[in-house]
């Protein structure tokens, strides 16, 4: 997870997001951040309303063989900040 340093949202914990058009984009990203991605299965999408913006998140389960700063590992959610948006996926895990 990381922290985010946005204004949206700053200082809650997300997981690794990339925008993209196509899973092989976002993975390509992926490997730009130094992040080795690999794909199990596609989970349902998710839709999140702000008050000025949608979000459409598709959403994967996957592996990670290496984390690069500023990425973590979070091993109890209860213990960080965590948007709602967040808590929707984390459902879905």
């Amino acid at each position: 997870m990381r922290k985010r340093t946005e204004d949206l949202l700053h200082g809650f914990y997300e997981f690794v997001q990339i925008e993209s058009d196509s899973l092989n984009g976002a993975l390509t990203q992926a490997q730009d951040l130094g992040l080795e991605i690999q794909i199990l299965d596609e989970l349902q999408p998710i839709k999140h309303v702000f008050t000025h913006m949608i979000w459409q998140i598709n959403l994967y389960r996957g592996t990670i063989s290496n984390i690069t700063s500023p990425y973590e590992i979070v091993h109890d959610f209860s213990q960080v900040p965590i948007a709602t948006v967040v808590k929707k996926q984390i459902k879905q895990i």
